[in-house]
């Protein structure tokens, strides 16, 4: 699997997922223009969609009545000072998953169903930590264009730092949501604010829908905060630089019932076209190489998950009448939830 990123202006990054091209940006308040989800936002729905497809396909094996599978998920940051222009390491250190179920299950079934979320494929991948060799290529020639990162970010970021060797926790923000829903045949619709995408785990799902895999997902999210990233570095330094980032990832297969794989390793190329001084390219390697979604995904992850029923469906539950009920009913059901904003770079509190 391989994604691709490259930085467009302010916020903005391209994303080719292979079959699909998206826009990650942050929203207006950040620095961005709130044309895509964030980076945070990537990996977060990476996770909702392998928890729901993984719970769906086991509803779907054993013909257990299921009518409505949604996941939300959260996060905590944590937040480390260190020395250097580079002055915030932040991990999103805590993912707070939290599924809504309908249908007449047993406690056994649901408790099966939460244990599932927990063991999919993200977040296998998220708890055991994954490898990545990090490389970075320079074409130092005039870059052909110059397309700026915000820097209001950066000093925002130094202005909230940590006091000495302290770490911190940033506690959830409130303002959006990343959910998913599974929609059958291991396929799920993931929304954001202000986007919808398809994820497919079928065989030939990606192919054929239009879908793209969680795993992929969670390759933009690292592609697009490394993009970031150092282009915040290239503003900060000065630096004229086109920016591009390719993800690589490597799967292997874990064990359990769920039969999904996991993301072990991941090689990150970085390409920077610009002529740059020492100082620059040290820099901007400084950023690049320790950007939120890259921390987090090196460090081993916790995941708390809870699965609430939601109430029985009515007796036909096949009419479209009634599934709508059911989403509605999960919707109001999760706005309940003390929810966050998706801004792994950007905290309220402290921002990159």
């Amino acid at each position: 699997m391989t994604v691709h990123s490259e930085h467009f202006r302010n916020e903005q990054l391209l994303l080719d997922l292979g079959n699909s091209l998206i826009v990650s940006d942050h929203p207006e308040n950040k620095g961005g223009s709130g044309k895509g989800p964030m980076p945070g936002e990537l990996l977060k729905g990476a996770l909702a969609a392998s928890a729901a497809i993984a719970m769906g396909k086991m509803a779907e094996k054993e013909d257990w009545p299921v009518s409505y599978i949604g996941v939300h998920v959260g996060s905590e940051i944590t937040v480390e000072r260190r020395d250097g222009a580079l002055t915030n390491i932040l991990t999103l250190s805590r993912f707070n998953l939290r599924a809504v179920i309908g249908g007449d299950l047993t406690p056994a079934q649901m408790k099966h169903l939460a244990q599932l979320a927990l063991d999919c494929g993200i977040g296998r991948s998220l708890t055991q930590g994954i490898s990545i060799e990090e490389r970075i290529q320079y074409e130092l020639v005039p870059a052909k264009w110059n397309p700026r990162a915000t820097t209001f970010l950066i000093e925002h970021m130094h202005n909230q730092r940590p006091e000495g060797a302290n770490a911190k926790v940033v506690p959830a923000n409130e303002t959006a949501q990343v959910f998913a829903e599974y929609i059958g045949a291991e396929r799920a619709l993931l929304k954001w604010s202000n986007t919808a995408l398809l994820v497919d785990e079928s065989t030939l799902g990606a192919n054929l829908s239009g879908g793209v895999r969680s795993e992929v997902l969670l390759l933009g999210a690292l592609a697009a905060c490394t993009s970031v990233f150092t282009a915040r570095s290239a503003a900060l330094t000065d630096a004229a630089a086109e920016i591009r980032v390719s993800c690589v990832g490597d799967m292997i297969a874990q064990s359990g019932e769920t039969e999904s794989m996991r993301m072990a390793a991941i090689v990150k190329t970085l390409e920077i076209r610009g002529v740059l001084t020492d100082k620059q390219k040290e820099v901007m390697a400084q950023f690049a190489n320790h950007c939120a979604i890259g921390e987090s995904l090196k460090r081993r992850a916790i995941i708390d998950v809870s699965v609430d029923a939601l109430p029985k469906p009515a007796p036909d539950s096949s009419r479209l009448s009634d599934r709508t009920s059911a989403i509605k009913a999960a919707e109001e059901h999760i706005r309940s939830f003390d929810c966050d904003d998706g801004t792994c770079c950007i905290p309220a509190e402290t921002v990159t």
